[in-house]
């Protein structure tokens, strides 16, 4: 974890817990608790506890909408995953109701917690303010960009095997070349944002229109995938049933099928306002294809993409626009559970070993040539080329 991810982290709980007022609400309901083991047949103290808890709920469910995938593993990774558990409420009020006659045990299990997440709460603060007079504030926001992908690549993927690693880093590299090459007709330098172990998680930067054409893509395959699944059922229950072979091979074959008209139409989506020579444009829908096979694929296996973008962006009013409509798709992004036993797109081979399309989709435009874009602002571009 890089230290401005670790400072985003730190900001990230400090702050949340503040506006949702968890540790308040957790130390409302261990007082109540105190009063109501001293006094329990007094209404106003059993009014206070179902308000606490109230109100601990309330701030506990918005987590899950407040914390993307990445963070959370960061999370994890600080040792805060218990005091950011968005279940927390349900395990406060399983104690309370399980020791509704004993409340002093009730109260002694909340106040443990209280006191720990507290103590945490402070080594978070003074981790903040340190990190604060580390970093200049000018450089830390000079190194945010408005937008980034994080792919979070499960380590079943790629069977914990650094060289079989590398070829994720490859695809990933070469799907963002060849998306922003469908956006400004032009390749752009790559840029590395960040590399987290947990997940692993690789954070990349590109332009704002490479990264709203991914997330159209993703989404429109997650849609379809939904009724892949349910083909999926049909097919565990034609094997239940010991059917023939022939009907598991066509509703898999219609899997395929679906797959196939889903990467067409990802592929013409890409290239709607794609201007440039014929030639060219061809070698790039080949590219692009054989880029959402593998990334559908991987999907099928557990990768998952997040998109964020940056509310206090200092860019103009357009691109605002172009960050609000990204997010919009960001939030549109959910993932199926993992499919590693029987996966259908992608082979254990094809995922460990198989080696990436050979693509060079070079364009050289004369400077007076060149296309411009305002939802190309805020970071780099990836350029890489990837051979067998």
């Amino acid at each position: 974890m890089t230290t401005d991810k670790l400072y985003e982290v730190l900001c990230l709980m400090v702050r949340l817990d503040e506006e949702l007022g968890l540790q308040r609400s957790l130390e409302h309901i261990r007082d109540s608790l105190a009063n109501l083991t001293n006094q329990p047949a007094t209404w106003q103290y059993q009014s206070d506890l179902a308000s606490a808890l109230s109100a601990l709920s309330d701030g506990a469910d918005q987590l899950r909408k407040r914390i993307s995938l990445t963070e959370w593993g960061a999370i994890d990774e600080l040792g805060g995953s218990e005091y950011f558990d968005p279940s927390i409420t349900d395990k406060v009020r399983t104690f309370v109701g399980e020791n509704a006659i004993t409340l002093s045990v009730a109260h002694d299990f909340v106040q443990t917690l209280a006191t720990k997440r507290g103590e945490f709460l402070q080594v978070l603060k003074t981790s903040l303010e340190g990190l604060r007079h580390l970093l200049a504030e000018e450089q830390s926001r000079k190194e945010n960009p408005p937008a980034e992908a994080a792919f979070v690549i499960p380590k079943d993927l790629f069977g914990n095997r650094l060289g079989a690693f590398g070829t994720e880093i490859n695809f990933i590299n070469q799907l963002m070349e060849h998306l922003s090459e469908a956006v400004t007709g032009e390749a752009r330098s790559a840029e590395l944002q960040s590399l987290s172990s947990s997940g692993p998680t690789v954070v990349v930067l590109a332009g704002l229109g490479a990264l709203h054409l991914l997330g159209d893509v993703i989404n429109f395959f997650l849609d379809e995938w939904e009724k892949i699944r349910k083909m999926r059922n049909v097919r565990d229950q034609v094997k239940e049933l010991g059917l023939s072979n022939a009907a598991n091979e066509e509703i898999t074959e219609t899997i395929l099928t679906t797959v196939d008209e889903v990467v067409e139409a990802s592929t013409r989506r890409c290239l709607a306002n794609y201007q440039l020579d014929f030639r060219l444009r061809n070698e790039l829908e080949i590219a692009l294809k054989a880029d959402f096979r593998r990334l559908f694929g991987q999907i099928e296996r557990g990768l998952t993409v997040e998109i964020h973008t940056r509310e206090d962006a200092k860019v103009d009013e357009d691109t605002k626009q172009e960050l609000r409509a990204i997010a919009e798709v960001a939030q549109k992004m959910h993932f199926p559970a993992a499919d590693s036993k029987e996966p259908i797109l992608l082979t254990d081979g094809e995922v460990l070993e198989g080696e990436l399309l050979r693509t060079k989709v070079t364009t050289t435009i004369a400077a007076s040539e060149k296309a411009t874009s305002k939802a190309d602002v805020g970071g780099g571009f990836f350029r890489v080329i990837v051979g067998r």
